[in-house]
């Protein structure tokens, strides 16, 4: 993590906001809390939305796995690596400046299990709450990793110490977004916007207004007035939809979602000029199509073939710097 800086100024900013609204709003949101708890497991390769992590990339800009963080009302204590140890180390100041408390790192060794760190980070929190301990965390998120497990395992043996659930605490403190966030979420609406009105426009006709919705004959050919259930509605990857249909070409639902996640991975692809270390998926595209469709948000493309006649839907998720935008058709 050599490479890796943390934005100090972002990171003051938005830690005197947390420290601001578990004070000031310590029983309405924060259940009357004397610290807060919030471990990040194991890195996972799929696709997470969990408060705790959410909370490391508002803060830091980045996931820090197999961390364990503790607010206190004078300090923030941290268990993690030597590594992120290093790249946490220059925050002490910013600490301190916009929140008023002590940065306090504990290292985690190789072969050290982090149980006596977490020992003296509970004897801390409840020295500060002055003797029992009421700890606010997430339980609804669930993560793997031994050091999660043991996380678990202590703050609910632990005497003195009550867990209270916070979640509703931390999604209010993320609602309101500042510049930046605002920013992301735009481009990642533009990607996804901007990868539709690309392929919307390649495959419309010059006789049809901007406004106007394409249909696709069965059989191959272009029309208006289509009648409802014998035409396609263009959508998302109007192209790959249009040869598919009129070449009757068997082409599965899966394929077609690994296509659209090609694009949105790559975004000059469509001529969209952002960076493609910043985009990714919010979720796997879904297709659906002949007469079988799922509205869930777990959602996925199955591996039948895309029907040659009747609705097909495109649900597509997008993500610029972890932040999402969605668009279905």
């Amino acid at each position: 993590m050599g490479d890796v800086a943390i934005d100090q100024g972002a990171f003051g900013k938005r830690l005197k906001l947390l420290y601001e609204s578990w004070k000031g709003n310590r029983s309405s949101l924060w259940e009357d809390s004397g610290a807060l708890g919030v471990v990040v497991g194991s890195t996972s390769e799929d696709l997470r939305y969990l408060k705790s992590i959410s909370l490391h990339l508002w803060l830091f800009g980045y996931e820090l796995p197999d961390t364990v963080l503790v607010f206190t009302e004078k300090e923030v204590h941290v268990l993690t690596s030597q590594k992120k140890a290093n790249l946490l180390q220059p925050l002490k100041d910013a600490c301190q400046s916009s929140a008023g408390a002590s940065l306090v790192i504990h290292v985690k060794a190789k072969g050290d299990d982090g149980g006596t760190a977490m020992g003296a980070m509970l004897d801390a929190a409840k020295e500060q709450a002055g003797g029992e301990l009421k700890l606010g965390h997430l339980p609804k998120d669930q993560h793997q990793g031994a050091l999660a497990g043991l996380w678990a395992q202590r703050i609910a043996s632990a005497p003195g110490v009550e867990c209270a659930d916070v979640s509703g605490g931390f999604a209010d403190l993320f609602g309101c977004k500042d510049e930046t966030e605002v920013l992301n979420v735009k481009k990642a609406a533009f990607l996804a916007g901007k990868a539709i009105e690309q392929l919307w426009f390649a495959a419309r006709p010059r006789w049809l207004g901007a406004g106007q919705m394409v249909v696709v004959r069965r059989g191959g050919g272009l029309r208006r007035g289509a009648r409802p259930g014998r035409w396609l509605v263009m959508g998302f990857v109007v192209e790959r939809v249009e040869e598919t249909i009129d070449q009757e070409k068997k082409v599965k639902h899966s394929k077609l979602s690994e296509m659209v996640e090609g694009v949105v991975t790559e975004p000059t692809k469509i001529g969209v000029k952002l960076r493609a270390e910043n985009c990714d998926i919010a979720y796997p595209p879904v297709f659906q199509s002949g007469g079988r469709f799922d509205l869930k948000l777990s959602a996925s493309s199955d591996d039948t073939n895309l029907a040659q006649e009747g609705v097909i839907t495109v649900a597509l998720g997008t993500r610029y710097g972890s932040y999402c935008a969605n668009i279905a058709r």
